[in-house]
């Protein structure tokens, strides 16, 4: 099998951490000592809240397996499946240290003489792990690596309580110490989303394991398992689970906040599908992880980034500007303050959507500079806005923010005090696009900064929200309804993922009765898609922006410019307008531009033609 080491990611990868310590990867193969629960009564009932009655088991093994047929049982499923050629004992179910030591001494032995294994992983709790059994595994390190997984949970000692942990997070420092002077590999286990637990909370974790001799990091999302007492309270609607995008935000700002040298053990829980409550997400783990990177990378994120010890701490603290906006002091005075050394900037990381970015606003700038504008005239007018506001708050949802600043023209028609606020939530693809905003805006500098530090903030008369990443999985986080969508990129075929009739009707889905969508777009699969979802299409401003933009409402009268009769009579007939696919909100650009040239070639065996009379 391949022994190659995997290319970095912005976290420590528990792969590569292996394949360069042992020079390839080493395939954990569950075992059950059975030993069973301190927290759960002899006929196994009771227990911490989030438990199932397996105990993180694994599926395969059942519970009248002796270890020997453990043993074989995962060797042989990992040299079939993976093709697995080293490997370590992973003693994961329960609590795998409760058992007197003549007792554990005698079945770790009895599990090296089934197999060879180059390192041993015990799962435990910070409350089973006295010196003497603490003893016993420091002299197994001379066997092989010996790694304990003390199950921490949560730093927040009112949140162990309340999911019926039976120890306080002191325990579990007691514990981490002792493992640490007897030279016993420690790592931390971690589940966030714990009910009534919040960002705050979160971070104070992040720091306090920080301060301890740990030497890696495994973290879970938070899985309502069927039968427990957590699925109980949430039955009752007492607490919600988050979906992948959630999740994904606040394990990014956990992973900046830990040392760069934990290599992270795990980063999402794995639970039978019979048996998991909640949540149920949209992606895959695989898919997920791969979400999670590049979210990381395109935001220029990286594991430890956040950590103070020994590094860089800028100190930031938001003011209010003279004009009435959120900005950060650092952006007022420029200055930063070190507890040491600042270490040298690293490049950023290679993007694949910085080049596609750099195409969109050269689109844009061309559009420009061809009509003598320095800014494209507004998608949506003051006039209409104004008139919008005086009935009350508006919402505006931007797709695409920063392509070519589309949502930032609208704060120029708001008059604070005698009106509604205008609400902005923006699906954003990269931040990158900040620094450019912050040049093409410059009286938006401090908002757009503190934007890019904390993900929203406040104007005079509205506030503004940015999500980063791909539209097609942030308008998931989406709650209520909109006036107005901006659809921001001009080049269709450039981000074509955000024009498909099935992104289309998911967006249309948050509009108002008297909701509009705009957009400088212009392409007829574009247009031919909103007519196809029951918009009424026309354009914006007619002449202005390349061929007038775009402009699509449930009501003919809300759309003021209607479309030529040459127009409409190409998006009924022509080839040129059928729409792009993409059901599963996952595909490629190449994939969705190779659908629709399938399409085009059947219609054209059909006798459909590009031009249109």
């Amino acid at each position: 099998m391949d022994h190659s080491i995997p290319a970095a990611k912005p976290y420590h990868d528990y792969r590569r951490f292996l394949t360069e310590r042992y020079g390839k990867p080493l395939y954990r193969i569950p075992v059950d000592l059975g030993f069973g629960c301190p927290n759960r009564s002899p006929n196994g009932e009771g227990g911490c809240a989030f438990c199932g009655e397996q105990g993180a088991r694994a599926v395969h093994l059942r519970p009248d397996m002796d270890l020997k047929t453990q043993v074989q049982a995962g060797v042989e499923l990992a040299r079939k499946r993976y093709k697995a050629d080293g490997f370590m004992a992973y003693c994961q179910a329960f609590t795998s240290t409760h058992a007197p030591v003549d007792v554990l001494r005698e079945r770790l032995e009895q599990l090296f003489t089934i197999q060879s294994f180059q390192a041993m992983i015990l799962s435990t709790r910070p409350d089973c792990l006295p010196e003497e059994t603490v003893s016993l595994l420091a002299e197994f390190t001379r066997k092989s690596d010996v790694w304990v997984e003390v199950g921490v949970q949560t730093a927040n000692d009112s949140t162990l309580r309340q999911i019926k942990r039976g120890h306080d997070f002191a325990c579990s420092v007691r514990a981490i110490e002792m493992l640490h002077e007897h030279g016993v590999k420690t790592a931390a286990h971690v589940i966030l989303g714990l009910p009534g637990e919040t960002s705050k909370d979160f971070r104070r974790t992040a720091r306090e394991l920080a301060q301890l001799p740990l030497d890696g990091i495994k973290i879970h999302n938070l899985h309502v398992v069927a039968d427990t007492p957590l699925a109980e309270c949430w039955n009752a609607g007492e607490f919600t689970a988050w979906d992948e995008h959630e999740y994904a935000e606040v394990l990014m700002d956990f992973l900046r906040r830990i040392p760069a040298n934990w290599p992270v053990m795990r980063l999402v829980s794995d639970t039978p599908a019979d048996r998991l409550v909640a949540p149920r997400w949209w992606l895959t783990k695989p898919q997920f992880l791969d979400y999670l990177e590049r979210q990381m990378r395109e935001r220029n994120w990286v594991q430890g980034d956040l950590f103070e010890s020994g590094r860089a701490n800028r100190r930031v603290t938001i003011v209010e500007s003279s004009d009435g906006s959120d900005v950060p002091a650092s952006a007022l005075t420029e200055t930063l303050q070190f507890d040491a050394a600042p270490p040298p900037s690293p490049p950023p990381p290679a993007s694949r959507l910085w080049p596609l970015l750099a195409k969109l606003r050269g689109a844009a700038e061309a559009v420009r500079n061809r009509s003598g504008n320095p800014d494209p005239p507004p998608l949506i007018s003051k006039d209409e806005l104004r008139e919008r506001l005086s009935a009350g708050s508006v919402t505006v949802l931007d797709v695409g923010f920063g392509v070519d600043g589309h949502a930032l023209q609208l704060l120029d028609a708001v008059v604070p005090g005698n009106q509604g606020e205008l609400n902005i939530i923006a699906l954003g693809l990269s931040p990158s696009v900040v620094s450019e905003l912050k040049s093409r805006f410059p009286k938006r500098r401090g908002m757009l900064e503190c934007l890019s530090l904390r993900g929203h903030a406040s104007f005079p008369g509205g506030k503004i929200t940015v999500f980063w990443g791909d539209p097609r999985l942030q308008i998931g986080r989406m709650r209520g309804k909109v006036h107005v969508v901006i659809l921001e990129p001009s080049g269709v075929e450039q981000h074509v993922q955000l024009y498909t009739i099935d992104f289309l009707r998911r967006v249309a889905r948050f509009l108002t009765s008297h909701g509009v969508i705009v957009s400088p777009a212009t392409a007829k699969a574009f247009r031919r898609a909103l007519q196809r979802i029951g918009m009424h299409v026309g354009a914006c401003y007619p002449g202005r922006i390349g061929r007038g933009g775009t402009r699509a409402s449930r009501h003919d009268y809300m759309v003021t410019h209607d479309l030529p009769n040459k127009e409409r009579r190409i998006l009924s007939r022509s080839v040129s307008a059928v729409p792009f696919r993409d059901p599963n909100f996952r595909g490629s650009k190449n994939s969705i531009l190779r659908h629709r040239e399938h399409v085009m070639a059947r219609l054209r065996k059909r006798g459909w033609q590009k031009w249109v009379k």
